[in-house]
């Protein structure tokens, strides 16, 4: 299902090529070194569940779990708060 104009409208200007600013990056913990996969089923809308897998240097593994959180992403309106609410 295709997203509506009013959500489109909503996102910011920069479209495609937004980007995290450095102030932002230093709140954060980096982790686009890891290979991060979505474990959301096939024609999930909202793709907010994902894992990564490494091998530790004692053998063992190291197994994440991510939880998108939507609140850190800088949306310009409450109507695609809205939506996210009732996801």
């Amino acid at each position: 299902m295709p997203f509506s104009q009013q959500v489109l409208n909503d996102l910011p200007p920069e479209g495609e090529n937004f980007t995290i600013s450095e102030e932002e990056l230093r709140k954060r913990k980096d982790l686009r070194d890891l290979d991060v996969c979505s474990i959301d089923p096939p024609g999930c809308t909202d793709i907010d569940d994902a894992l990564h897998v490494r091998p530790l240097d004692n053998g063992n593994y190291e197994v994440g779990v991510r939880k998108y959180s939507f609140i850190s992403f800088p949306f310009n309106s409450s109507f695609i708060i809205l939506i996210i609410t009732y996801l």
